[in-house]
Parts: structure tokens; sequence; C-alpha cells
């Protein structure tokens, strides 16, 4: 999420993907740890700031995915032809493979995550019921962008000639294609930087608090050592937060090691796809140990 938060800052400064190019790689892990760092200070000193980036970035990430859904309609209202061909039901019936269900790993990492709001469950008013609601809104929801950007990306996109830099910069791509489209030039993108670094740094800030009370949770405390579990005056675990740091701060020190930003972003992410499902797992059997034994469990949501 660093190392996102970063193209997204250097999409907004240049208006092109150009900085994988002006920067080395040794520079962009640094500056990724350092963006982990500076958010560790934000939350450790400013008390709701999880809060409102979370509600500012989800909210603008969705309404302006929906907005992309909504221009791609328009587009093809008018009576343009797609970037892809043939653009035929027939064409998005995908080859039943070994090389597309390994592709799942991706679709199980765009809902991975959703786990880890379970540390919040508590703070809820009605956790028990809104839980659940709050979950099945979020796989619709993820449904609906996965479908439907997916559709609208082979609008604007021509699906057999990908740039070879997709995965860094494709979204900020599919928004100037579409500024270019209706000649407005990077308006579109623009706005989509910049929500993409709020909506980046809302992620961050989660994945960051999340993971780390997930892992030093109540349940854990008696095999940890008790500094590590220390909590701030907010009720944060700092200490886990610099852990978390370090940790993400060595993977993307090896990282450094690759041939170019491109080559990184997409070895992290696909190192992400791979993990993921395996993590899912674990949640998922946790959760099937939980309903399994109502008697223990009754009525609170306890993460094992």
């Amino acid at each position: 999420m660093a190392n996102s938060t970063l193209i997204s800052f250097g999409w907004i400064v240049n208006g092109s993907g150009k900085m994988s190019n002006l920067m080395s790689n040794s520079m962009f892990a640094l500056l990724s740890s350092v963006i982990f760092t500076i958010f560790i200070f934000i939350q450790h000193h400013l008390k709701n700031s999880l809060q409102w980036l979370s509600i500012i970035g989800g909210s603008a990430m969705f309404i302006v995915t929906i907005l992309y859904v909504i221009m791609t309609i328009y587009y093809l209202g008018q009576g343009k032809a797609p970037q892809t061909q043939p653009f035929t039901f027939k064409a998005f019936i995908p080859k039943f493979d070994f090389h597309y269900f390994s592709t799942l790993g991706l679709v199980i990492f765009a809902m991975s995550g959703a786990e880890m709001v379970s540390p919040y469950v508590t703070k809820m008013k009605n956790g028990k019921k809104d839980f659940p609601k709050a979950m099945w809104m979020l796989a619709i929801m993820t449904g609906f962008l996965t479908v439907f950007g997916s559709f609208s990306l082979g609008v604007f996109f021509n699906a057999h000639h990908l740039p070879h830099d997709l995965k860094m910069n494709g979204s900020y791509y599919a928004f100037l294609a579409m500024g270019n489209e209706f000649g407005i030039g990077k308006l579109f993108l623009y706005i989509f930087s910049i929500t993409q670094a709020i909506y980046m740094m809302a992620q961050l800030a989660v994945l960051i608090d999340a993971g780390t009370r997930m892992f030093l949770s109540d349940t854990t405390k008696a095999y940890l050592p008790k500094q590590l579990t220390k909590v701030d005056e907010h009720g944060l675990p700092i200490n886990g937060y610099w852990l978390t740091t370090g940790i993400c701060t060595l993977i993307m020190v090896l990282s450094a090691t690759l041939p170019n930003m491109n080559t990184i972003f997409n070895q992290l992410l696909n190192l992400n796809g791979i993990v993921s499902p395996y993590v899912i797992c674990f949640v998922f059997s946790s959760f099937v140990l939980v309903r399994l034994h109502p008697d223990k469990y009754q009525s609170q949501y306890v993460y094992i």
C-alpha cells in the first residue's frame, strides 16, 4: 500500500507514469518506508485519523469507480466502438484451464482485507447483526466493481495489447484514456489520482492498525513479549506498529534488488495474490471452529 501511495503521488505531480524512470529502486524502497513511518506518527498523534481517512478514502474511491462505469456506458451509448475486439458475449467467456484458475488468487486478493475489520467488531453498536451485513455489502460492492470495472477496461483498452506496466499504472491509464476520449484532457486522471492517494492512505492506515491489533489481540498476549503488546494513550499498539514497519521495510529493501519499479510492484502484488488465499483459509477455518462451539462462543465475535 505504501508503494501504491507513492505511485499515486507521482501521477499527481507528473501527470504521467514517468516516475518509474526518474526514481531508483533504492529510493523507491526508502520513500515507501518513510510513508509507513509517517502514518505511524499520524495515527499515534492524531485522534480519529483512521476513521476519517477510511470514510473519505473509501467513499471517494467507490464514487469515482461508479463514475467510470457510468461514463463507459455513456461512451458506448454514443455509438463508439470498444478498443477490444471482438467485443461479444463469447469473448467474455474464459477458457477454464489451469492458468485461469490460478488467477482466482487475485480475485480472493480483491476481497482480502475484509477480515481486517474484525478487531473493530466490538466497537460497533450491534456487531452481531451489523458485521454480517457489512460483509455482505462489501462482497456485493467488490463483485460489482470487479465485473463492471473489467467491462469498462475492455472498452478503453485493447485487451490483446496491454501495457507492460498495467498492474502498476493501469488504473491511471484508464482514466487518462477516458479523459482523452471525452476531450477533457487529464481532468479525470487528476481526479482519480487524488482519490487514489487518499484511498491508499486509508487502506494503509487500516491495514497497519487492524493487522497489528489482530496479531496482538487479547488471545495472544499470553504468548508475546509484554513490550510488544504495549498500547499508547489512544489504545494503539504502537510497538506493534513499529514491528510491522520493520518487516515491511525489510521486504522493500530486498525488493530493491529487482530490475525496476514495475518489477517490484508486480512482485509484491503477486506475492500478495499468493499469500492472501492462505490467510483467508486460516481465517475461515477459525470461523468454522468458532461456529462449531456455540456453547463456548455464544454472542461475541472472537478471533483465535
